[in-house]
């Protein structure tokens, strides 16, 4: 499940500094998610050192009502875009554009690619970088740097801007692929074994590992995906979630499970010998 937005609206960045009428933001309920209300709210004034930037494109995946399912706790999503009491406001990956800054080093009209909130805008306490800049709120200070970074399209060699919905939806993923396949590699596996092989992070970890080569690389899916897991080129082999019982893969195998289902875990463990 995923899909890509355009952010509505045509103001440009003059028009913005001269208006302070209320800007749109979605809200959803924390206690029930799917529970949400457009909100209309009135933009405090930018303070020294910040910018105020208009969410052009984002993507919306499955990934997205993983970050609200699991906002509060540990992973915190809920605390990266503070929302009134009981409500939050769910991450997206996605481009925005600048339309007022007080940051010297950030000008009116630059786009960076990054993590926003579903909203029309977003004001960040600018600290620049090579590429772009972080996000210095206090309230942002403790999160994983990736979710705080920012990244100038104008000098970010991986933009494309024929593909902006493609690097919206898998750019973020990628590197959470790239990540799974170097710590499977460490493993010394000669056999990976990757169950949701058609979701994105399994493409993703997948595509490095056939990068890294060294591995069979073997994918489950259902019998609706399994054509287009095969037409990836990915996989070695692929394999039907009914047929994981009697799987079998030459050692060291490493599994990393994307699906999160007991039952696949357990057959793929019994089928290989491990318990």
């Amino acid at each position: 499940m995923f899909g890509v937005t355009r952010a509505a609206g045509t103001a440009t960045a003059s028009t913005f500094r001269a208006r302070r009428d209320p800007m749109r933001e979605l809200h959803i309920r924390k206690g029930n998610i799917r529970t949400t209300q457009w909100v209309d709210v009135a933009p405090a004034p930018l303070g020294p050192g910040a910018a105020r930037l208009k969410l052009d494109l984002f993507a919306l995946t499955a990934n997205n009502i993983t970050y609200a399912a699991f906002g509060a706790g540990m992973l915190g999503y809920w605390d990266f875009f503070p929302a009134p009491e009981g409500w939050g406001k769910t991450p997206v990956w996605g481009f925005a554009s600048v339309v007022e800054s007080n940051a010297p080093e950030i000008t009116t009209g630059a786009r960076f690619y990054g993590y926003y909130p579903i909203a029309e805008t977003l004001d960040v306490v600018v600290r620049k970088t090579a590429g772009g800049f972080f996000d210095a709120a206090p309230h942002r200070a403790s999160k994983a740097p990736i979710y705080n970074l920012y990244t100038d399209i104008a000098t970010d060699p991986a933009y494309d801007a024929a593909f902006e919905p493609e690097q919206a939806l898998f750019r973020p993923l990628f590197a959470t692929g790239w990540w799974a396949a170097d710590c499977v590699r460490q493993a010394q596996a000669r056999s990976v074994i990757l169950s949701s092989a058609s979701s994105k992070t399994a493409l993703a970890t997948a595509h490095q590992l056939r990068r890294l080569g060294g591995q069979e690389i073997i994918g489950l899916t259902s019998p609706g995906n399994e054509a287009y897991v095969r037409d990836t080129g990915l996989y070695d082999r692929v394999v039907l979630y009914a047929d994981a019982a009697t799987l079998t893969a030459p050692a060291p195998v490493t599994f990393v499970d994307f699906l999160g289902r007991r039952d696949l875990t357990a057959a793929v463990h019994t089928a290989l010998g491990v318990h």
